[in-house]
């Protein structure tokens, strides 16, 4: 029955789930994300190397969960309320929250207290005390 399969097949086009086409792709890693990460590594950093090595206190990077990602990330959510009030599409993705709380945990692992106190060290010894 050829006339019996082109109406399932026209059925199934025009309902909004079989047809990607129509629906917009959701943005992950983009420009804007990647800015406003970089933007905020140095002060994530510079937030973890107070915490840690000066004051020797908090300690961010010894929990699982680094709160001071999860702090600045609470205050974008905040701001991304407010943008999406104002102008829906200054608003962030939520892939593209995503991609700014990986970029800021990495950064925070990057310069955390066993990357500076422990693996600098260690990595300096090798070329030091290496032997034939």
């Amino acid at each position: 029955m050829p006339g019996a399969r082109e109406q399932i097949d026209d059925a199934t086009a025009r309902t909004p789930e079989a047809s990607p086409a129509q629906q917009p792709a959701a943005r992950m890693v983009s420009w804007r994300a990647l800015a406003i990460a970089l933007l905020l590594m140095p002060f994530n950093s510079y937030w973890v190397v107070i915490m840690e090595v000066t004051r020797y206190a908090g300690h961010p990077t010894t929990i699982s969960l680094f709160f001071n990602v999860v702090f600045v990330l609470t205050v974008l959510i905040a701001l991304n309320g407010v943008a999406r009030r104002i102008n829906p599409r200054l608003a962030l993705e939520p892939g593209e929250l995503l991609c700014v709380y990986v970029l800021l945990a990495i950064s925070t692992a990057v310069s955390g207290h066993d990357m500076i106190e422990v693996l600098t060290p260690i990595l300096a010894h090798l070329s030091r005390f290496a032997t034939p």
